[in-house]
């Protein structure tokens, strides 16, 4: 069983909005960042059920590799449409 991170709203600031194939993604760089910059670590991601507000999931996203939030959103999207 692993380990999933619920938060609630005040713990997710978004810095960035994807519009992925499995709904809308939001990002935040745990610690901050700016869009357009590249990080590693850790990333608190949500995603939205299409056409609604309403959370389908949420979790961390942890990484060695320098990503931008852009580059996040994409590969978070890619992993949850290969767990459909």
């Amino acid at each position: 069983m692993s380990y999933k991170w619920l938060f609630d709203a005040g713990e997710f600031v978004p810095e960035h909005r994807h519009d992925g194939q499995v709904g809308v993604i939001e990002i935040m760089k745990v610690g901050g960042g700016t869009v357009g910059q590249s990080y590693d670590g850790s990333w608190l991601w949500r995603v939205y059920v299409p056409g609604t507000w309403n959370i389908k999931d949420q979790d961390e996203y942890a990484s060695n590799v320098v990503e931008t939030h852009q580059e996040v959103a994409k590969t978070i999207d890619e992993l949850l449409l290969s767990d459909l």
